[in-house]
């Protein structure tokens, strides 16, 4: 829930975990890219596919519609309370491999 100001409150939404996501709330994925070349690990590189489930049915997620124009973000819905998310992450495009090229005999 949100106060008259439209901000989330622990004392409406009730609680002051960081980890527990709030109606209102920004999720946000953080990419951690070890192997990666920095340049490669931005979030302009990626597909972001947020995705939802309720708590009795942890095993069931169903996309959602992330309007947000920063995909890696979701703001969490008035009907989402209590609710568990999860984010899927893909690559926009892969490596190309270089094409196999036969010698010529001349």
């Amino acid at each position: 829930m949100v106060n008259e100001s439209g901000k989330p409150t622990d004392e409406l939404n009730g609680t002051n975990d960081a980890n527990t996501p709030v109606v209102g709330g920004t999720l946000e994925a953080v990419l951690e890219c070890a192997a990666t070349a920095a340049a490669e690990c931005e979030v302009s590189n990626y597909n972001f596919t947020w995705q939802m489930a309720d708590a009795g049915t942890p095993d069931k997620f169903t996309d959602l519609n992330n309007t947000n124009a920063e995909k890696h973000k979701y703001i969490i819905k008035g009907t989402e309370q209590n609710k568990l998310f999860r984010v899927h992450v893909t690559p926009k495009t892969t490596k190309a491999t270089p094409e196999n090229k036969r010698a010529i005999r001349r």
